[in-house]
């Protein structure tokens, strides 16, 4: 089965669904899992790590306050339950993260400074590199908050990509060489779509999902929507990833 998981900020919980292969979609833990508000105190970040050394699928989530939890999904008796694994506490605020499930890594946006790259192996959670060019304070393609954060890996290509909700803007890294800065990306309107202001959470795929995303789809959740000048309810943009790696690859 495929599983599904988000935060729910409404009552400090997480909430994991099961996926079977007709789509049917049914909880998958009969209780949400009540987040511990005095150390995490208010449920942001998450994202699911499913590492190629191990097989072990993780579910992680960060505060606002920058606490970060690292739990283990498992099964017993017919039930699942989440055993906690790894704690630590960042120096402010977070929320973006994305799991390299080949590498092994994970990687979490601290809003108001950049990017932290650890692993998720046990052996080694001491050793976090902070992504020198992912810096507010030195690069100047990205401005704070540091939000969504999403990976590409296809082919010769393995990219980090940003949100850069500053500037309203998305930066693209080199996870092949030392997460060396690429370039920088906007999404503006066309005559029936407005462009992408202000985003929280990126995802991409590399999945064939038909001709119009051949090389895969980068979705972003934008956050002011509007119809002939009138705002609407916020929504999500969809781009081919081929459109986003031609501005760098020719």
């Amino acid at each position: 089965m495929d599983i599904l998981g988000c935060t729910n900020r409404s009552d400090q919980s997480v909430e994991l669904f099961s996926i079977l292969k007709n789509g049917e979609v049914s909880n998958l833990m009969g209780e949400k899992f009540k987040v511990d508000t005095t150390k995490i105190d208010d449920v942001y970040g998450f994202c699911l790590a499913y590492p190629v050394a191990n097989k072990r699928l993780y579910v992680i989530i960060n505060g606002k306050n920058g606490y970060f939890k690292q739990f283990e999904l498992k099964s017993r008796e017919g039930s699942y339950e989440l055993d906690l694994i790894y704690e630590m506490q960042f120096d402010s605020q977070t929320e973006g993260m994305v799991s390299h499930d080949r590498s092994n890594s994970l990687y979490v946006g601290e809003e108001n400074l950049g990017v932290w790259c650890l692993s998720l192996n046990k052996d080694e959670y001491s050793e976090i590199q902070f992504i020198k060019e992912s810096s507010v304070l030195t690069n100047k393609s990205i401005v704070s908050d540091v939000e969504g954060l999403s990976i590409y890996d296809k082919g010769d290509k393995t990219l980090l990509f940003l949100s850069s909700q500053g500037n309203f803007s998305y930066a693209v890294f080199d996870m092949n060489k030392s997460h060396n800065y690429l370039f920088s990306f906007k999404i503006i309107g066309s005559d029936n779509i407005d462009g992408v202001e202000e985003t929280d959470g990126i995802e991409i795929s590399s999945h064939n999902f038909s001709p119009r995303f051949n090389s895969g789809l980068f979705v972003a959740q934008d956050g002011f929507n509007y119809t002939n000048n009138s705002l609407d309810a916020q929504n999500f943009k969809f781009l081919n990833m081929d459109d986003i790696l031609n501005l760098y690859y020719k």
